[in-house]
């Protein structure tokens, strides 16, 4: 056999051979790892992302909603070509006549070292929308859409809705925080097929989320607002409007307020200084602790009645004030109101009653049965919100705290409001309903939660004469400048709380965070509409005079909407 034939020969059987080796390595793959390699490409081309359930809305008593989760979109700026072009330039001045703030475009380029970064957050489709029909060939911005919790009434609920931290999963305050459970909606997930440079090419939906279960109030967004317009916005305090038949809570502002959406993101030296000063971000209703003032004798005239200490008889001199041990306890009107009964002393915010059954041996602890006992003064009402207890002091209270006896001139300053004595502005809304309906339904916000009566133990004819004077008060009282209000029933009562002890009975002028705090309570009715009960606290406004006039405005604008409405 010639050696170039055989030579010929094994070339072609080693490339035979090869081939086999080529084809059967072929036929392995394909055949017997088919499924191995198959679930590899998979897995290449494939993701799989959860998808958020959207959180629970919040609503008022009509179903109005009051805190909802919404998409909103966010612009990356591309920064590649770095120069910017005459069109860049005309993108960016527009972007900043939209959003009325400067982007410093040259700054963000500085800091940021990826090839793109965020320009502008939580624009709403509105502004999206515009951006689209202006530029709608831009290449330069890159649109990336997010869900983001929203406020549709900004800082009108903000004490009771609350706030959601960064992340948008967990209520970080109100009731975004108290029923977060309830809120958060359970995740989905999707399974996203991805070309090579991760672009998603097609999206299924595998498990679907499930959205948050809905919260529905008893609060009043027409109420709410009217409450909040009147408050003067120079002014620190609150306002609380509760049906005074089953103890829901239909209205409740504190002064100052915040804007919950600026939590969603991180805040500015200047933001965190705007809500912190003056306490913006205590909820005054529930949280702030005042002398109860002139509201505490409703109870104290109560407990003299039921233990017949006292008739409704009984007369008393006021000339303005009254002596114990050496010192003089004035009254409030200057050269005093002459002869008293017990209805026109607490229609006239008068003393003197009230100082002379101290002075006669009132018990200290006696006054904190009924008040605390009873009332339940100096303890939490069962809200769910964060709040405080008050102070409703007795002799063990004062050994305990300062390891120091009660003394009997102490009993005259817890008389009439003023002293150890405090109360949170929710607490007075339950003296008055105690007072006007003979029983306490403790304040709720849930349609769901609703309640039960609390009985006081008190006689029906003891009850009528406080509310007698608490009808005198708001004709010719302290309250008298509700009696310009026709059609209108109300019971009211004013209080002063005093921030820094009277010289001379008076509070001299001083500057304005040393003026006492003004009070104002009351049970009203319009016509055949439910009753509902009033609470207002003005800060340092010397008396209660303003906040009573505060008060007729609230009445004004609410006899206005009635007139419209049929349904409180």
């Amino acid at each position: 056999m010639p050696r170039s034939f055989k030579r010929s020969f094994i070339l072609f059987s080693s490339l035979i051979a090869i081939a086999m080796v080529i084809f059967l390595y072929i036929s392995y793959l394909q055949l017997w790892q088919y499924s191995f390699f198959k679930k590899k490409s998979i897995i290449n081309c494939t993701r799989y992302q959860s998808v958020e359930g959207l959180r629970g809305i919040i609503t008022d008593c009509a179903g109005r909603v009051i805190a909802m989760t919404q998409p909103v979109f966010q612009f990356f700026w591309k920064k590649h070509p770095k120069k910017c072009s005459p069109e860049d330039l005309e993108l960016i001045s527009f972007l900043e006549e939209l959003r009325n703030k400067p982007l410093y475009i040259e700054e963000l380029y500085k800091k940021n070292q990826d090839s793109e970064f965020l320009l502008l957050n939580n624009l709403s489709f509105q502004e999206l929308s515009l951006f689209v029909e202006k530029f709608p060939y831009q290449q330069r911005i890159k649109i990336h859409q997010i869900l983001e919790r929203y406020y549709p009434q900004k800082n009108l609920f903000a004490h009771l809705i609350g706030y959601l931290g960064q992340d948008q999963q967990e209520g970080m305050f109100g009731l975004e925080k108290i029923y977060n459970e309830k809120l958060i909606g359970k995740k989905g997930l999707s399974e996203n097929t991805v070309n090579a440079k991760g672009a998603v090419l097609q999206k299924e939906i595998l498990v679907s989320p499930e959205s948050g279960k809905k919260i529905e109030t008893t609060l009043n967004l027409d109420i709410q607002k009217m409450l909040f317009d009147i408050f003067p916005k120079e002014e620190s305090g609150c306002g609380i409007v509760i049906d005074a038949e089953d103890g829901a809570l239909k209205a409740l502002c504190s002064f100052p307020t915040f804007d919950p959406h600026i939590f969603l993101h991180q805040l500015s030296k200047e933001e965190w200084d705007k809500v912190t000063t003056n306490n913006a971000l205590l909820n005054r209703a529930f949280q702030a602790q005042y002398p109860p003032g002139s509201l505490y004798k409703l109870i104290i005239a109560l407990l003299l009645l039921e233990e017949k200490i006292i008739t409704p008889h009984t007369k008393w001199f006021c000339n303005g004030h009254i002596r114990f041990k050496e010192r003089d306890y004035h009254c409030n009107k200057k050269y005093g109101h002459g002869i008293v009964a017990i209805e026109e002393s607490l229609a006239e915010s008068c003393n003197i009653p009230f100082y002379t059954a101290a002075i006669e041996g009132l018990s200290i602890d006696l006054i904190h049965k009924h008040a605390s006992g009873f009332f339940g003064l100096g303890k939490k009402t069962g809200l769910f919100f964060s709040e405080s207890k008050g102070t409703i002091p007795n002799k063990q209270w004062k050994k305990k705290k300062y390891g120091l006896p009660w003394f009997q001139g102490e009993t005259l300053s817890v008389c009439i409001g003023q002293g150890a004595t405090t109360t949170t502005p929710i607490q007075l809304a339950q003296i008055i309903m105690g007072i006007m309906k003979g029983y306490i339904i403790p304040p709720y916000i849930i349609k769901e939660e609703k309640k039960e009566k609390i009985i006081l133990p008190y006689k029906k004819e003891n009850l009528l004469v406080i509310q007698n004077s608490m009808r005198l008060g708001a004709l010719k009282g302290s309250s008298k400048v509700l009696r310009k209000l026709k059609n209108w029933t109300i019971h009211a009562k004013t209080g002063t709380a005093q921030v820094i002890a009277l010289k001379n009975g008076k509070q001299e002028e001083t500057e304005k965070k040393k003026q006492h705090h003004g009070l104002f309570a009351c049970l009203a009715q319009y016509k055949n509409q439910k009753p509902f009960i009033l609470v207002l606290v003005i800060e340092h406004n010397s008396s209660s005079r303003f906040t009573a006039q505060t008060a007729l405005k609230f009445f004004q604008e609410l006899e206005k909407w009635y007139n419209l409405n049929s349904f409180f």
